[in-house]
């Protein structure tokens, strides 16, 4: 009877461990942003197995800090990196300095929201453009950019 309580003893012990060691795991797996910011998009469903190192979702700042623009392919404008810029919103009286920060190094198709013409597709190159991060842009705001080495 004694060595019947002992091994009850010894499995509870051991069934205590595993429920510690499994309460650490499963406080290691929430994790939490760096920065604040809006969800973007979310790549996984509920309940689905998610492989080591896949990204669930995207996290933008609450307002933009890089502008992602383009120049038609068919313009030849003499762009340089640190050019200053004039970036104004499309559709409000809002404009804001920036400067070039990174040129692409090949051409490449505008997303659909950008091209004039429904169905044509139109080209270009990428041009990364860094604002203030004490901006109104909306995150995916639609915006021109205008070459400009006085911006003040």
């Amino acid at each position: 009877m004694q060595n019947d309580t002992s091994s009850i003893k010894t499995q509870i012990r051991i069934l205590e461990n595993e429920i510690g060691i499994l309460e650490n795991e499963s406080l290691a797996l929430v994790q939490y942003a760096e920065h604040s910011g809006n969800i973007g998009n979310v790549s996984v469903q509920l309940n689905e197995l998610v492989p080591p190192y896949q990204s669930i979702l995207s996290i933008y700042g609450l307002n933009p800090s890089i502008i992602k623009a383009f120049v038609n392919e068919r313009s030849v404008v003499g762009l340089e990196l640190r050019d200053k810029v004039l970036v104004e919103s499309t559709n409000r009286m809002y404009k804001i300095p920036g400067e070039i920060i990174e040129i692409g190094s090949r051409v490449t198709s505008f997303p659909e929201k950008l091209n004039v013409i429904n169905g044509i597709n139109s080209f270009g190159q990428e041009i990364f453009i860094k604002i203030s991060e004490d901006n109104n842009f909306l995150n995916g705001e639609k915006v021109y950019v205008y070459l400009n080495n006085d911006t003040e």
